[in-house]
């Protein structure tokens, strides 16, 4: 039993050796760069969570999208992880996608709840990670 113990623990060591290989995280690291949008995101004009409307309307709005975005299974990690964000009825959709397909599909949710004219749309498309 200890030999099997000892086995695993040095399989599991191994692929753990490969998956840090330092031309994986190069790789890896190149592809998760935020700095533009980092700094584009700390203009004072721009919309941050901590601007979200606190009115129940406002609120509501966030919360149904955001229920809806969840339900849409078809939609990648980073695609049910985006910023929704709701000021004066007003919806700001700011993140990482997987493609333009994903992007366009966000913003069609958000504009069947809160309505055509009140989505802002500043979703990024981003190739996936890969490891």
């Amino acid at each position: 039993m200890h030999t099997k113990t000892s086995m695993f623990v040095m399989l599991v060591l191994a692929v753990s050796v490969l998956m840090i290989h330092p031309g994986n995280v190069q790789a890896r690291s190149a592809d998760v760069d935020n700095t533009k949008i980092n700094e584009r995101d700390r203009a004072p004009a721009e919309l941050t969570a901590d601007d979200q409307g606190q009115s129940s309307t406002d609120l509501d709005t966030t919360k149904r999208i955001r229920q809806a975005v969840v339900d849409d299974k078809s939609l990648s990690m980073n695609g049910h992880n985006v910023k929704i964000i709701t000021k004066d009825g007003q919806v700001t959709l700011k993140g990482p996608v997987t493609n333009e397909q994903e992007k366009n599909a966000i913003a069609e949710i958000a504009a069947s709840i809160a309505g055509v004219d009140k989505v802002r749309n500043e979703l990024d498309v981003k190739s996936p990670i890969t490891y």
